[in-house]
């Protein structure tokens, strides 16, 4: 597989971004334990852990370790469950989300690390692109964080993500199980489920889905794509690659593919010193290859003479700042504000100027604001 995309990479006119498995896969290779779900075998890394299961490196065409080509799984045992899974692909991609919602679930700090201080980081990356809500576990509760979970989903979550401890089967010692899923009410959303924990995405035991399978291939509205290790994470290197995850999805335009917005993390993690094993275990439940339904609206911008008044009409990105210039110079320099604009929920807007005085030619243009 691997030669055969290094290949493709190197040799056809538009050379592959993304690759999309479609079926399950473990690491029972030979088919010992007669579980018949490895349809799509895996690649094995090793880490200090011991091995794990990775579909990343599929996409290192050059074998230096890191990936080219974004990688996801579908990890499908047949034709009805791939019907459903295309169809919430499509139920996703028909709708925009003008204020999409994010959710940060934070584990108790203890010696593994300080997740509160991580997500009260994630919070702040997140800010202004998203609605944040936030649940600290710092004296909640199992039970109280378990309510509020199921609250939030109930409302509509478009981002989740999960920083502490985790299993397989778990998020914490239960505040999300596997056999919590089948009951899950996601609202009218299918969230980006991202799980910085171990061994939520650990799809490679035979006959055994992990928590990100369930969530993926719930019947009914479900997550659109899981992200999460195969094997054990270290608490500063997930907080890392999550960082840089979520900056790309609060900067990022409208459409971004999944694909993109995870190689340019994992690319930013290695220009920032990162190990190429941490991100090799991170894999995709989903499709690479997916446009997100939310992200920044590029501003368009329009004036109209009306008599004595300039009116100006607007559309963007809904709540997020933009500020609108002139100048008169036909070089591009020389711009000065002339108003902060910000969109309504329907992402439009305007408003009005006296005519312009001085020069007889002005240029307008709109810059989003950081």
């Amino acid at each position: 597989m691997v030669g055969c995309m290094a290949n493709a990479r190197s040799n056809w006119t538009m050379a592959p971004r993304y690759l999309a498995l479609v079926g399950d896969g473990s690491y029972d290779y030979r088919h010992h334990t007669a579980y018949a779900d490895n349809l799509v075998p895996p690649l094995v890394v090793m880490t200090g852990f011991g091995r794990a299961v990775s579909d990343v490196l599929f996409g290192d065409t050059d074998g230096d370790g890191w990936p080219e080509i974004a990688t996801g799984r579908m990890p499908v045992h047949g034709v009805a469950e791939m019907s459903r899974l295309l169809g919430q692909i499509d139920d996703f991609e028909s709708r925009f989300v003008a204020v999409p919602k994010a959710l940060v679930l934070a584990d108790q700090p203890d010696q593994g690390g300080d997740f509160i201080a991580n997500a009260m980081a994630m919070e702040a990356l997140l800010a202004g692109a998203f609605s944040v809500d936030t649940i600290l576990n710092d004296a909640l509760g199992l039970q109280a964080v378990r309510d509020s979970l199921a609250a939030e989903f109930k409302a509509g979550v478009n981002v989740m993500s999960y920083i502490g401890h985790g299993g397989r089967d778990r998020l914490g010692n239960g505040y999300l199980t596997t056999a919590d899923v089948v009951g899950l009410d996601f609202g009218p959303q299918q969230p980006l489920m991202v799980a910085m924990t171990c061994a939520a995405g650990q799809f490679g035991l035979p006959g055994s889905p992990c928590l990100g399978e369930n969530l993926l291939l719930k019947a009914g509205r479900a997550p659109i794509a899981v992200w999460s290790a195969s094997g054990f994470s270290l608490d500063f290197q997930a907080h890392q690659l999550n960082a840089l995850m979520a900056a790309g999805l609060a900067s990022q335009p409208l459409g971004t593919r999944l694909g993109d917005t995870l190689l340019r993390a994992v690319r930013a993690f290695r220009t920032e010193g990162g190990d190429a094993v941490s991100p090799s275990i991170y894999n995709l439940l989903g499709d690479p290859g997916l446009p997100l339904n939310f992200g920044t609206v590029p501003m368009a911008l329009s004036v109209r003479l009306d008599g004595d008044v300039l009116r100006f009409g607007f559309k963007g990105t809904p709540a997020r700042t933009y500020v609108v210039q002139w100048s008169a110079r036909l070089d591009g320099t020389g711009w000065e504000a002339l108003r902060d604009v910000v969109p309504d929920a329907t992402g439009g807007g305007g408003f009005t100027e006296p005519s312009a005085t001085g020069p007889d030619v002005r240029f307008y243009r709109v810059v989003m604001m950081p």
